[in-house]
């Protein structure tokens, strides 16, 4: 009897085993259990790409993913050796299984310059992901010369082809200058074109006259420019404002 009962358990025993193998993907592994994070969260930004120039007030804004709950979006960058730590708001979108974020930066309170921003998300175990994003703040607009016509003013009147002509300078780089001519009034005689290429650092545009006036009048010029982040200046200097100076 002794020795049928304990082959009897040998062949139960080999039967049992078997199951736990075919059952288990991997039978040695020790269990983790469901409330266990494996994963440390994922984020993107999305409506602001890397390099981009901005001034004013910006929203940094994206979205976050984990396999438990995000519970943290930080954002820091160094402002001229001064270290900044901006904490962002996050929302739930339980439909698409993802955490909202969003920070509004007032650009103007900081420096101008390169930022490089670092982003953390941090999940509810304590897992830190981090992206970085390269902006340039900018804040102050372009600077503008007007070289010709070389003398404004009550002088000898101007015919027909008038060039008008200058520079313009900005420390991020200018994106766009416009020339604007206007009677007394304030009217708009005649403009360049948003895509006129006129010209950036070395501007020059042709201002026919003849076509505009009819006889003789008084004109105002004007000029505009824009720079990377959209700031614009209107005001602009002459060479004769400048020679007075020197002398």
């Amino acid at each position: 009897m002794k020795s049928k009962f304990f082959r009897l358990l040998s062949v139960v025993g080999v039967v049992f085993f078997a199951m736990i193998m075919v059952n288990c993907e991997n039978p040695f592994q020790v269990g983790l259990g469901g409330g266990v994070d494996l994963s440390p969260p994922e984020v993107d930004v999305e409506n602001i790409v890397n390099g981009d120039y901005v001034n004013g007030t910006i929203t940094l804004e994206g979205t976050a993913s984990d396999d438990r709950a995000v519970n943290r979006v930080r954002i820091s960058f160094d402002d001229g050796g001064v270290p900044v730590s901006l904490e962002a708001n996050i929302t739930l979108d339980a439909p698409n299984e993802q955490w909202l974020w969003s920070k509004d930066i007032d650009t103007t309170a900081y420096t101008d310059g390169e930022k490089d921003l670092t982003i953390y998300i941090y999940d509810t175990a304590g897992k830190v992901t981090q992206t970085r994003l390269l902006l340039y703040f900018d804040n102050l607009p372009p600077t503008l010369l007007i070289n010709t016509p070389r003398v404004l003013g009550n002088v000898d009147p101007y015919y027909g082809d008038i060039v008008i002509s200058g520079s313009a300078a900005d420390q991020f780089g200018v994106s766009r200058v416009q020339v604007v001519v206007e009677d007394a009034s304030g009217t708009v005689l005649w403009e360049t074109d948003e895509d006129d290429e006129i010209g950036t650092n070395s501007w020059s545009a042709l201002f026919d006259s003849v076509n505009y006036i009819g006889g003789s009048d008084t004109v105002y010029i004007g000029v505009r420019a824009w720079d990377r982040s959209g700031n614009v200046s209107e005001h602009f200097y002459h060479d004769q404002d400048i020679d007075d100076e020197a002398d």
